[in-house]
């Protein structure tokens, strides 16, 4: 799950100031690319390994939970407990530990990713 999460973050990450995401971009030099090696290379960046099937609704949690999280004015916010709890409630969900550590390790893995972004 985590190199599901690490190269889905690094795809949808804005790419420039076009507000188009990494993903488009490479699709879109792909589309140009006549040198093979190229090609492959950008290939093998757009392939996103699989998601293992048993976790899939912890990544679709994760996704309502982020979408509705926003910043400071400066950076983004992680999730904090209290957003979890009141998605838990609010959703009737009942996570196990093992669950909620999953959930906090992809929103580490996505600040650390759009914390790249505001560096680059």
């Amino acid at each position: 799950m985590r190199a599901y999460a690490e190269r889905s973050f690094l795809l949808s990450s804005r790419a420039g100031d076009a507000g188009d995401s990494y993903r488009q971009v490479l699709e879109g030099l792909l589309l140009r690319t006549r040198d093979q090696k190229r090609r492959a290379e950008r290939e093998a960046i757009l392939k996103v390994p699989a998601m293992p099937a048993g976790l899939l609704y912890l990544w679709r949690i994760y996704d309502r939970m982020r979408r509705r999280k926003g910043g400071n004015g400066f950076a983004l916010s992680p999730l904090e407990w209290q957003d979890i709890d009141a998605f838990l409630r609010r959703t009737q969900t009942d996570l196990a530990p093992w669950e909620l550590e999953i959930i906090e390790m992809l929103d580490d893995l996505y600040l650390v990713d759009y914390s790249k972004l505001q560096v680059d």
